[in-house]
């Protein structure tokens, strides 16, 4: 083996390892990048508060198109659920926050979470509201 047939080895090995150095970087790149995407968490924050239940069909069985101007009371106290426990840890969906008995929301204090109804206190009275049917 002549000095020359060496020379061009040496370069032919280089080139070799240039090109998979060149070919390898960027999906190394893009594994980094990836790897730190993982580390971010997406959040999503859904205010239903004023807006109607989009379960709910607009157009009632008889044909009818609903309203849902009224939902809150007067009072702009709405029930919208109940997530009802046999021990007496229940919670309540009113204007949007999970609330529990003791708390005061809209000016009142939650008394009491029955599996159909809330009692509260309002202004000194003992008031009960119902938990609407689905679509009524």
């Amino acid at each position: 083996m002549n000095k020359s047939s060496g020379f061009k080895c040496i370069i032919s090995g280089y080139f070799f390892y240039a090109m998979l150095i060149i070919a390898f970087f960027p999906m190394f790149n893009i594994c980094l990048f990836a790897a730190d995407t993982d580390n971010e968490e997406a959040v999503f924050l859904y205010k239903a508060q004023g807006k109607r239940d989009p379960f709910i069909p607009l157009v009632t069985p008889e044909g009818l198109i609903r309203s849902f101007e009224d939902e809150a009371d007067k009072s702009g106290f709405y029930l919208e659920g109940i997530i009802y426990d046999y021990s007496g840890e229940s919670l309540a969906i009113i204007n949007g926050e999970i609330v529990k008995k003791g708390e005061i929301v809209a000016g009142m204090e939650i008394l009491d979470i029955e599996k159909d109804k809330v009692v509260v206190l309002q202004n000194g009275e003992r008031r009960e509201v119902l938990l609407r049917e689905e679509g009524r």
